[in-house]
């Protein structure tokens, strides 16, 4: 069986975090489309909410009534 180096194993769990981020983005994403439906929206503005931390369908509200 093959043991792992450190820094493999460094390297393993930094591409599994990234992973992790990358997937929690699109899935924000998604439900923000949802929400918003085929509505006009400004996507700097959109990211700048997700970025902040807004849930995606609240996001989709503010953006729908601004």
């Amino acid at each position: 069986m093959k043991r792992f180096t450190d820094e493999e194993i460094k390297r393993f769990d930094s591409n599994e975090r990234k992973l992790e981020s990358y997937e929690a983005e699109n899935a924000w994403w998604y439900h923000f489309f949802q929400a918003a439906g085929s509505s006009n929206y400004d996507a700097e503005y959109a990211n700048s909410l997700r970025i902040d931390g807004v849930s995606p369908e609240e996001a989709a509200e503010i953006i729908k009534n601004s």
